[in-house]
């Protein structure tokens, strides 16, 4: 209980029973002069309106201790999430960094796995791979944010499993040429992965109430920063206004 509320509820507590015994007093006093009864025999004859009283202050001051109680505790919860939200947002953006980089060596891959199936270059690249432990943040992450940035990185995180599924897929699929479409849309879907990561810093960055946020980032603005991976930079980005209208991550 906070200590400001405490002494709020000892206050009313005193002073309802004041006024209780106030209200008592005065029906006691009231009675007739030639009344010789003791204070004694008042209270025999009033035990049943006194044990009410007592029983409905007992009640009230359960209910206040109850309502106190369960204030403090979703305070105390609302502090605690405040808490593990700036830590896990603290160190998100390492996670964040690491998915940019993965998504980048994604893309430079795709590339250089084709040359090596064509002949071109004898070494086969190696496979990019995001460590467990950034996962592991970002799982962290989810716990400890907002529903909408909940979401997000829900996405982020669904986006990246079914990018290691589909790179499997074109690792086994690939012939000495894929087909053209089939780079262009593992080359988005890294893309893709690279615009959603790069638009969570702006949730990761605790700013100051003052700071004005920049706008999220968009499939195109994406596509500009890592176009010399793109062999098809016409293609992709007939592809981008195909998949997400208006660029848009």
């Amino acid at each position: 209980m906070k200590e400001i509320d405490y002494f709020i509820f000892i206050k009313r507590t005193v002073y309802i029973f004041l006024l209780y015994g106030v209200v008592l007093g005065i029906a006691i006093a009231s009675r007739d002069s030639q009344d010789t009864k003791t204070l004694y025999q008042y209270i025999q004859d009033w035990k049943e309106l006194i044990s009410a009283g007592v029983a409905l202050f007992g009640a009230w001051l359960a209910y206040r201790a109850a309502t106190y109680q369960y204030i403090n505790e979703k305070d105390r919860q609302a502090e605690q999430f405040l808490r593990e939200n700036i830590a896990s947002r603290s160190i998100l953006p390492l996670a964040l960094s690491d998915v940019g980089k993965y998504s980048e060596e994604c893309l430079k891959y795709i590339s250089s796995y084709e040359n090596f199936r064509s002949g071109r270059n004898p070494l086969e690249p190696n496979r990019p791979r995001l460590g467990q432990e950034t996962l592991k943040i970002l799982r962290e992450a989810i716990l400890f944010s907002d529903e909408t940035h909940q979401k997000k990185i829900s996405r982020l995180i669904g986006e990246i499993q079914i990018n290691e599924s589909r790179i499997d897929t074109y690792i086994s699929e690939c012939p000495g040429r894929p087909y053209r479409i089939t780079r262009l849309y593992r080359q988005y879907d890294c893309l893709n992965i690279y615009n959603l990561s790069s638009n969570l810093f702006n949730y990761a960055r605790i700013y100051r109430d003052d700071e004005i946020k920049p706008k999220e980032q968009s499939m195109e603005g994406a596509s500009n920063i890592l176009m010399r991976y793109i062999e098809d930079i016409d293609e992709m980005d007939a592809l981008i206004r195909l998949r997400t209208p208006g660029g848009a991550g």
